[in-house]
């Protein structure tokens, strides 16, 4: 799953009672840092917040005190971004236009850093840039006046 993105699973499509009596479901996370896990009567929602790994472990209890468990293991990583020229040129005083383009649409607002390296010889200061992408959005873009 990708940082910042939320997945619901209903629970009732992975745990039956032999008895059809109700079922109360809990979940936890291994590691709160990477992923958060929580249960809205059937619904699991697991939410990617860091980096990293994490099992997810989801119980369900019927009303005699029975339980089953289920588990599973959950990697988040960062939305990726490609970069590309917009355009095929620029003249001297014009503007150079990067599209910065992250697949999929991240679920968070993404501070992309950029390093601008080279650009004295064009006018323009080398240094970092920073081009945000708005939560569900697929597209930035860079400006670089020449």
């Amino acid at each position: 799953m990708y940082l910042g993105a939320a997945l619901s699973v209903d629970l009732s499509a992975y745990f039956s009672d032999p008895d059809d009596d109700d079922l109360e479901y809990a979940a936890s996370s291994s590691d709160e840092a990477v992923a958060t896990a929580a249960v809205d009567g059937a619904t699991l929602t697991v939410r990617g917040v860091g980096r990293g790994s994490a099992e997810i472990t989801v119980t369900a209890e019927d009303p005699d005190g029975e339980t089953a468990t289920r588990k599973f293991r959950v990697t988040v990583t960062e939305t990726a971004v490609s970069v590309a020229a917009v355009g095929t040129s620029v003249t001297e005083g014009g503007v150079a236009t990067f599209a910065l383009t992250a697949a999929p649409a991240p679920g968070a607002d993404l501070a992309v850093a950029v390093a601008v390296r080279g650009g004295a010889a064009y006018g323009v200061a080398d240094g970092a840039r920073t081009v945000a992408i708005a939560a569900g959005a697929t597209e930035g873009a860079l400006r670089l006046a020449s």
